[in-house]
């Protein structure tokens, strides 16, 4: 039915696109991204969560808004992507579960609310090819 193939969309972890009826919820992310074992912010990185992405800075720091369909609650994912080759080193695509925390309340009905989390991401650099 059209649950099921609803779910195993989400599930899939590709971008939905909202439509009339669907619930939905706001999120606001933030964090960094650093080379694992250390403190140093990796900049260039892209960071994806279902399918919206941004870019960290020089530092290594990221902040993200996104509405999406995606309701993960206590078990969310991100994706932290070297996306600029070698130019701020070479690092293994990272996915990060993490769980987000209710801020403002929903409507009842469609609309799951705000959510909020800090996502930290530790990347190992590339192995050498």
């Amino acid at each position: 039915g059209l649950s099921a193939t609803l779910a195993a969309l989400v599930g899939a972890g590709c971008p939905v696109v909202m439509e009339y009826g669907m619930p939905s919820a706001d999120f606001e992310l933030e964090g960094t991204v650093v080379e694992a074992g250390t403190t140093t912010g990796i900049e260039g990185i892209e960071v994806d969560f279902d399918g919206f992405t941004t870019t960290t800075g020089a530092d290594g720091s990221w902040s993200l808004s996104a509405q999406t369909a995606y309701d993960c609650g206590d078990s969310c994912t991100l994706v932290a992507r070297d996306v600029d080759g070698e130019d701020h080193g070479a690092f293994e695509e990272t996915t990060v579960t993490f769980a987000a925390t209710q801020t403002g309340d929903g409507d009842g009905e469609w609309y799951e609310g705000t959510w909020e989390a800090t996502v930290d991401v530790e990347m190992e650099p590339a192995a050498a090819e």
